[in-house]
């Protein structure tokens, strides 16, 4: 049971992990982001205490810096996801091993689409799809993951929608 629930924590951090593919003028998700419990839901996957992301644009990728409080302990990710359409593969350290998600990335207007496979030591645990999208202020990032675990005994689908504040 540890172990599953540590995946499922990782898969949080490692799925979309800050997805930041907003690519309009104006729109970049670059800064602070803070979750807001509050607007957040976490399915039957573990909630966090505190959530929070530094999303840093290096030319055509932006870099995420994530960092969570949950029962486990702490848990830090730093991915990459590409500014407009393309694919990417992270990897994120875990226990017994790495979570490795591989997504595709779409971009419909100011909204990120993404679908992707998410394996630990080679073997497929869940695939994934989602979207993110900045509210026209600004001011909101919001994350909506739907995970599909492929490991036996974990069928159930698990849908998380994280919502983030702009961090002045």
């Amino acid at each position: 049971m540890r172990t599953t629930t540590r995946a499922m924590l990782v898969l949080q951090l490692v799925s979309a992990g800050g997805l930041a593919a907003q690519s309009s003028p104006g729109r970049d998700p670059s800064g602070h982001w803070v979750l807001d419990l509050a607007r957040s839901s976490f399915g039957s996957a573990p909630t966090p205490s505190a959530d929070s992301m530094i999303i840093t644009r290096f030319g055509a990728m932006y870099k995420i810096d994530e960092y969570a409080a949950v029962s486990e302990g702490p848990q830090h990710a730093v991915t990459q996801f590409p500014v407009g359409d393309g694919q990417v593969t992270n990897e994120v350290p875990s226990e017994g091993g790495s979570m490795r998600a591989t997504m595709t990335v779409k971009m419909r207007g100011d909204t990120a689409t993404f679908s992707g496979d998410i394996s630990l030591q080679g073997q497929s645990v869940a695939t994934e799809l989602g979207e993110q999208f900045l509210s026209a202020d600004g001011k909101t990032l919001t994350r909506i993951v739907d995970i599909q675990p492929t490991v036996a005994g974990a069928t159930d689908p698990v849908h998380i929608v994280t919502v983030y504040g702009r961090r002045r």
